[in-house]
């Protein structure tokens, strides 16, 4: 658990700011997490929970839930987020497993969300942006899916890449993402087809999907 910005980092920091926030998990703890180690520090906490919870991820992320309702009353105004790491299998690897939650963490900010729980699992192909140790060839790869894209929104008033970013969000169902932002079927068909007439890329095609939504992601990382 953390806080998911400095603010709201800097407010928890305050005296007794972490006894309020021990006391609002501690009860949740005992009752939902039996077994389970925690430290609560000033700005965030650490929970170590036992095998047979931690092997369903999704027991895990209810859990994690509840965990971030919990201290939402001690962080307002501001907001924290809960990350899961992967299974440590033994004590070696909580470090590992510690990193990930983080890591977990640190791109679904980058991707704007606040208040929320992130696996590092549920990240799936997303993780390989972590890997990527050159921000340069993350521009690179954006810059050749979307440069176009993101040169037509410096000088254009229909925002297809938001368009783009609401397919990818909606698993590329149009009706879907017309919905999303409030806009009519119509008006959707002609925005595919000048984002597909502007890059060159067919957006009915699985791997270009597959792409493009890194790509995005990649982008809210960059903060291009």
């Amino acid at each position: 658990l953390e806080a998911d910005d400095d603010k709201t980092e800097a407010a928890l920091a305050a005296r007794g700011q972490q006894d309020r926030l021990d006391a609002a998990l501690t009860g949740l703890v005992r009752s939902r997490l039996p077994g389970a180690l925690t430290l609560v520090r000033p700005a965030s906490a650490v929970f170590l929970v036992p095998d047979e919870i931690a092997n369903d991820l999704v027991t895990v992320e209810k859990l994690a839930a509840q965990i971030l309702a919990a201290a939402a009353p001690v962080m307002k105004p501001g907001s924290g987020s809960v990350g899961i790491g992967n299974v440590a299998n033994g004590v070696g690897e909580l470090a590992r497993s510690h990193i990930e939650a983080r890591q977990a963490l640190r791109l679904t900010r980058r991707a704007g969300s606040r208040g929320r729980v992130a696996s590092y699992r549920s990240l799936g192909a997303f993780r390989l942006l972590l890997e990527v140790q050159s921000p340069e060839a993350l521009r690179r790869f954006v810059d050749e899916l979307l440069g176009p894209l993101l040169q037509y929104a410096r000088s254009r008033d229909t925002p297809l890449l938001e368009t783009l970013e609401a397919l990818s969000a909606a698993r590329w169902i149009r009706r879907a993402a017309a919905r999303q932002l409030g806009i009519h079927i119509n008006s959707m068909t002609y925005r595919v087809e000048r984002i597909q007439a502007l890059t060159g890329l067919q957006l009915d095609d699985p791997e270009t999907r597959v792409a493009i939504s890194i790509a995005l992601r990649a982008r809210a990382m960059l903060g291009m």
